[in-house]
């Protein structure tokens, strides 16, 4: 079965770390088309989708580490937030086509780690567990949306205490334990995970989970009933967080060393038990918590595509590709009106001779008297080779503009404006 266009895989990126910038990336189910889909200075990670409705939580627009649930595409777009409730640093599901999501969630610094379910068309929600000192973290619904199964520990501030899988009914009732860690493995630490977050796999009828055990984290599986347990897989590597296509017959994971210097991606056919590997450490060191997101990428149909046209425009199979937006902002230099003018004029002809150079798509001024003066756009694939052509602007140079850049993405089709342009002006924009 081939899950390219089908599939997205979602996963989490430590960008910058030390500046805790933590950004979601999305990909081609064949480790193809890796992109930036948050693209936000903010913590940022994903750990769920419904469908083509990938939910993350994120603390942008509130203080350091203060969660909500915000949903968007595959591709980053129709960004939203759903809630207001602060959420913990936890898996989630969700029932009833998508409109209920089970979260872990805290309210003031008392209630911590509880369990909460949010109407997601509406943002309102409830708590369904209330133990202080207990945590419950990484829910997710049963198939059918009648149970809960959850990672649950008694004490939350006790390191000898040990969390396992436990499951309910949906609306906290008959509670009943899962999975027991083995008492004699001494190998784990207190943080690590001995039941991580479940994913229930309707096609199997089973529930996988991480654990720490014998030295190393692997992926275990337990029945509903919890009559059955065993070890998931023989993989060499480490296995940590994963996720289930739909279907059940794809597993992604991110596997590591036991020395971690990398964590990436690894997708699993369940069937024949291959594994490739879709992440590279040249990109980034970790690279974590694959989620499974529907995407249906828009299909050329053969009468309308132009190969030919699609490689000399440089465009992707989107017919899209990456190019530089600058505007050009109000400077904080003074001039008298005969010198400004020799500047604006300077301006337009450096317009004229970056469009000609081809690397110059697009340029206009705006009407209104808002410190944003005008735009470039750039047919270049970094901000510093934009930096390098907007700074041969006179206009620029003297401090009649400053200037603020951002990488973009849009269609290839732009680089035709050009062309198009010139059969239908009457004067050069320098005259």
């Amino acid at each position: 079965t081939n899950i390219f266009g089908q599939y997205r895989i979602a996963y989490n990126v430590a960008k910058d770390s030390k500046n805790d910038d933590y950004e979601v990336y999305s990909m081609n189910a064949d480790g193809s088309d890796k992109r930036n889909i948050t693209n936000n200075k903010d913590v940022a990670w994903t750990y769920y989708a419904y469908k083509n409705r990938l939910f993350f939580v994120s603390d942008r627009d509130a203080c350091k580490r203060c969660y909500a649930l915000y949903e968007m595409d595959a591709l980053g777009n129709n960004v939203k937030k759903l809630s207001d409730l602060r959420l913990e640093d936890s898996w989630m599901g969700s029932r009833n086509n998508g409109t209920e999501m089970v979260v872990s969630g805290r309210i003031g610094a008392e209630t911590r780690y509880q369990l909460f379910i949010i109407d997601l068309r509406t943002g309102k929600f409830e708590q369904i567990t209330d133990d202080k000192e207990a945590m419950f973290r990484d829910p997710s619904f049963s198939p059918d949306g009648k149970q809960i199964i959850y990672v649950y520990k008694e004490k939350r501030a006790n390191r000898e205490v040990y969390e396992d899988l436990y499951i309910m009914n949906a609306n906290g009732s008959n509670r009943r334990r899962l999975t027991t860690y083995p008492k004699d493995d001494k190998t784990s630490k207190w943080h690590e995970y001995h039941a991580g977050p479940p994913r229930w796999v309707k096609k199997h009828n089973f529930i996988t989970y991480q654990s720490v055990q014998n030295g190393k984290s692997s992926l275990y599986a337990v029945t509903p009933d919890g009559k059955k347990q065993w070890k998931l897989n023989n993989n060499k590597l480490s296995e940590s967080w994963h996720d289930w296509s739909p279907d059940g017959k794809w597993l992604a994971i991110d596997m590591y060393e036991n020395d971690e210097k990398e964590i990436g991606i690894h997708l699993m056919n369940w069937k024949t038990k291959e594994v490739k590997k879709l992440t590279d450490l040249k990109d980034f060191k970790y690279q974590q918590s694959p989620v499974f997101v529907e995407y249906k990428p828009i299909q050329a149909t053969k009468s309308s595509y132009d190969e030919a046209l699609a490689k000399k425009l440089g465009a992707d199979e989107r017919g899209m590709k990456t190019f530089v937006f600058v505007n050009l902002i109000r400077g904080k230099a003074k001039f008298e009106k005969a010198e400004r003018d020799k500047y604006i004029a300077g301006h337009m002809e450096n317009i004229g001779r970056l469009a000609e150079s081809g690397k110059l798509v697009l340029a206009g001024p705006f009407f209104d008297d808002n410190d944003i003066r005008g735009i470039y756009v750039f047919d270049v694939d970094t901000l510093e080779k934009a930096k390098a052509l907007v700074e041969t602007d006179p206009a620029v140079k003297a401090g009649v503009f400053e200037f603020e850049m951002r990488l973009w993405y849009g269609s290839a089709a732009l680089l035709e404006i050009g062309r198009i342009h010139n059969s239908i002006q009457k004067k050069a924009i320098t005259q």
